[in-house]
């Protein structure tokens, strides 16, 4: 007879899994995201290749990182697009949502499961409540009074309290999801090049490199579309760093 696991453990299992089904971005192949790092560093991911839904790519960000913003940018592949010298780091109002969402996440994380399986259970579980619901009133009203800057709509606003409080594990993503609403102006290769050291952009570079090569694999044949192609891989190849570059 097969044992099915307690009611504590998929409770457990549901938080977990909720918060990463709503972690994951789904970006076309001419997208990316770009985000800060350690370091005051920029990084660039990509979507996954081997896996598609809806005609996009799937990228699943660090699980462990929740209070980095993330920026969609699109790459215009040659095409006119913002200079490089005209690139700036995105400004953004993330610090205090992001001590929210550290509460948020040890209330789920930590409180919530010794909640459940430790001593003193109903002193966890009501920390846990009690952080969670402060912590996402907290996050909540300070995206509300800074609605304008944030590019907050109505709309959007109503969705995101809806999603937060009714399931919590949503509310871990808030500065994602606020981050990933406005896409950047800017070029990802010129963005790239403008705000990423030597050892970042060549990894970039590559990455760029290697979609490109895919493309040309599944491209239509068409002369022009794979001379183009052709001519993006030949200038990413030999013009490896363009400017200056800081090191990492």
């Amino acid at each position: 007879m097969m044992l099915l696991p307690s009611a504590e453990y998929l409770l457990i299992g549901a938080v977990l899994v909720l918060y990463l089904y709503d972690s994951a971005v789904l970006l076309y192949d001419n997208e990316a995201v770009l985000y800060p790092s350690r370091g005051n560093r920029w990084r660039v991911l990509f979507a996954s290749d081997a896996f598609q839904c809806k005609g996009k790519g799937v990228l699943l960000p660090n699980p462990f990182a929740p209070h980095r913003p993330l920026y969609r940018i699109t790459w215009s592949m040659g095409e006119e697009s913002t200079p490089e010298n005209e690139v700036e780091e995105p400004n953004h109002l993330f610090g205090w949502l992001a001590v929210q969402v550290g509460f948020m996440a040890f209330a789920l994380f930590i409180l919530l499961p010794a909640g459940l399986f430790a001593r003193h259970r109903d002193a966890f579980m009501l920390a846990a409540i009690v952080s969670f619901y402060g912590a996402a009133t907290s996050a909540l009203s300070y995206i509300w009074i800074q609605r304008r800057q944030l590019r907050c709509s109505g709309a959007a606003f109503v969705r995101l309290a809806f999603e937060s409080l009714t399931c919590p594990p949503f509310a871990l993503n808030l500065v994602r999801h606020l981050s990933l609403a406005h896409e950047l102006p800017f070029d990802l290769e010129n963005a790239a090049r403008a705000l990423q050291c030597d050892a970042d952009w060549a990894e970039t570079r590559q990455a760029l490199i290697t979609r490109l090569e895919n493309e040309l694999m599944w491209s239509d044949g068409r002369p022009e579309s794979v001379a183009k192609l052709n001519r993006l891989v030949a200038r990413l190849t030999t013009n490896r760093n363009t400017g200056e570059q800081s090191l990492c």
